[in-house]
């Protein structure tokens, strides 16, 4: 559940770009004038020595090639608003807004799903039942510790409270199996 959660967050935030940013500069090409044509024309069209070496490794690797001239690419949008009949879109303040929405709206998808996740892991047992070796090993350091006899001192209690846990749980699994 949680991959599948992550997928529909990662195709909402897609369709967000591909809805404000893509298309509307597709379409901006699409009927554009001989001068917004020229302007963009180093943007958008491949040099025959780039095409060449497009499909090598190194080349995909590093985002060059037909990454580098896709509608992806930052580069590739113009920098002028669009005029159409009825209508004038600013690509570069469209994808400004769309980005900033898509951070927006992540951080608080995830606040929300963790809010979510902490009340149910609450309800379902107490925290000393989950993770229990995890909680011991990383929330169990001080790292504010600047005194090397009291960080050897705090090392010692921490392990002797992994044994301990490793202890109670070895117990409760041959209670368990018993």
């Amino acid at each position: 559940t949680f991959l599948r959660w992550v997928l529909g967050v990662n195709v909402t935030m897609t369709l967000i770009i591909i809805m404000f940013v893509t298309i509307p500069e597709m379409l901006s090409d699409a009927g554009a004038s001989a001068a917004r044509y020229n302007s963009t024309y180093a943007r958008k069209v491949m040099p025959e020595d780039v095409r060449k070496q497009s499909d090598e490794l190194h080349t995909v690797w590093d985002y060059k090639g037909y990454m580098e001239y896709s509608l992806l690419f930052y580069g590739y949008y113009g920098s002028e608003t669009y005029m159409g009949d009825t209508v004038q879109y600013s690509v570069p303040v469209a994808y400004f807004l769309s980005f900033l929405f898509v951070l927006g709206y992540s951080f608080f998808t995830i606040l929300r799903k963790m809010a979510a996740n902490a009340r149910s892991s609450k309800m379902a047992s107490g925290k000393a039942e989950q993770y229990i070796f995890n909680w011991n090993v990383f929330a169990g350091w001080d790292f504010t510790i600047g005194n090397p006899e009291t960080a050897a001192n705090a090392v010692m209690a921490n392990v002797n409270k992994l044994r301990e846990t490793i202890a109670e749980y070895q117990v409760k699994q041959k209670k368990k199996f018993l």
